[in-house]
């Protein structure tokens, strides 16, 4: 019956008066906080803490005066812990109204646990952010560092080129001996190659580029690959170069685009095993016809085992090195990352 179906749920159900007096209950006997004797007749004056009463007396009034449901959440001590409530009061009459009451605790304390842990999630990114942004700080002020002392090196080396040169030049004025003028030419080559590094390290040092000039790009890389064939020095690991598009050109800083390939095929050489092979491709990007002057892509690829997960955030840092001591200084891939 009715009854049976009110005692069944698990939620209290009070009719006050207009004045806030118990005239009955529903629900389960366990729920209530203090015996039906001691309530039914009584005012929730006498058996609620003044502040909750008050708030109760409010909403009792508010529906009866609106005709709608009024809405509070409180809370109470249940023995030796404190739970939250929530009680909806709706008028069922001229001078009465029904409140249906509901245990909410475990609904608020899953919805604090849910606030704690965002709350928990968001500090922890806002900590990665802020670790990563000081990072960047750090690692921008290293570089500025390093970027101001590589340009005054190069500075000094270039003054130490041209008198290489000058001496060269003063050398081949004043011999007709062709195997002289033949080393003499090599260093004269060898002065211009050095002259373009330290052109390229104060370009690093002071952040500008050289003006760039249309070229041919296959020729560029053919001409330098060429070069580094010559002087791998004692090494098992091959060079090939496969120009797809060999008429595509381009604008670009010829030094720094044979700096580029030059330190990509050092490195990767450095990296594989003996009988690997280091493969330079030049290709159009698609849309852009090798006979025009468009996008060209240059990549350099190896058989090696490749760079560790946790190395390729260092790679381009100046002076890195995964080589012992005398092997290299670190400055290869750092020289052509700007």
């Amino acid at each position: 019956d009715q009854q049976a179906l009110l005692d069944a749920i698990p939620d209290l159900v009070f009719r006050f008066d207009r004045e806030g007096k118990y005239l009955d209950y529903a629900g389960s006997s366990e729920e209530l906080l203090v015996p039906a004797a001691e309530f039914i007749g009584r005012s929730v004056r006498e058996v609620l803490p003044a502040e909750l009463a008050g708030r109760v007396i409010h909403a009792i009034g508010e529906a009866l005066r609106t005709g709608s449901l009024q809405e509070l959440e409180y809370q109470m001590e249940v023995g030796a812990s404190v739970r939250d409530f929530e009680a909806r009061f709706s008028p069922i009459g001229a001078d009465t109204v029904v409140s249906v009451c509901r245990d909410i605790t475990d609904r608020r304390d899953a919805e604090r646990a849910r606030r704690a842990w965002t709350q928990e999630v968001q500090r922890r990114e806002e900590a990665e952010k802020r670790a990563e942004l000081e990072s960047k700080i750090h690692k921008a002020g290293r570089l500025d560092a390093l970027g101001r002392l590589t340009g005054g090196v190069a500075h000094d080396f270039n003054n130490l080129l041209g008198v290489i040169a000058n001496y060269a030049s003063v050398i081949r004025s004043s011999t007709t001996d062709e195997s002289v003028l033949r080393d003499i030419g090599e260093i004269q080559e060898a002065v211009r190659k050095g002259s373009d590094l330290t052109t390229r390290l104060l370009q690093v040092g002071r952040n500008v580029t050289a003006e760039p000039r249309e070229e041919v790009v296959g020729d560029v890389v053919a001409g330098i690959c060429g070069v580094l064939e010559r002087t791998g020095g004692d090494t098992s690991v091959g060079l090939r170069v496969d120009v797809r598009a060999p008429h595509a050109m381009a604008r670009f800083d010829r030094s720094r685009l044979e700096q580029a390939v030059m330190n990509l095929v050092i490195n990767a050489r450095d990296a594989s095993p003996a009988s690997a092979e280091v493969l330079v491709t030049v290709d159009s990007e698609p849309g852009h016809p090798p006979s025009n002057t468009g996008e060209v892509r240059v990549s350099v690829c190896d058989s090696g085992p490749g760079i560790p997960e946790e190395l390729r955030d260092q790679v381009m840092e100046p002076f890195f090195t995964t080589k012992s001591p005398g092997k290299g200084t670190g400055l290869g891939l750092s020289l052509i990352h700007i």
